[in-house]
């Protein structure tokens, strides 16, 4: 992670792809790798590789609010402003949702009589279990 992460910093891109294609053929169901496959493609201005890695990230872990951001900055650079706009919509709604949860963590921290009198409304997440 360091190593590819340095060389991206120093604009050695393609030196950190060389790096990061062989943990997708390892680790093909990690979000990470592949979230620092578009990053990197991204910051070396191949934005429809980028979006292709991100999207692949977005498929393994749908509700992180980060890879929708990036992916919507991808699509800005690729003029598919439905697409951009729709990533936005849905990272903030994911963004939203989580602050959402540890304000709600927090004052049932604080108020621990109040968690037999909250009732949740159910949230179904959208990746699939």
């Amino acid at each position: 992670r360091v190593l590819f992460r340095s060389l991206a910093q120093q604009g050695q891109f393609q030196e950190a792809i060389q790096h990061l294609l062989p943990l997708t053929q390892k680790f093909p169901r990690s979000q990470e790798v592949w979230s620092a496959v578009g990053r990197v493609y991204y910051r070396q201005g191949d934005y429809a590789r980028g979006a292709e890695a991100l999207e692949r990230a977005i498929s393994i872990d749908p509700d992180d609010p980060k890879l929708h951001f990036q992916l919507k900055q991808c699509y800005q650079r690729l003029q598919r402003v439905a697409d951009a706009r729709r990533e936005e919509s849905i990272g903030q709604y994911h963004k939203e949702r989580r602050w959402e949860g540890a304000t709600v963590r927090e004052y049932l921290r604080l108020n621990p009589s109040m968690q037999t009198q909250i009732r949740s409304i159910p949230v179904l997440p959208l990746r699939k279990e």
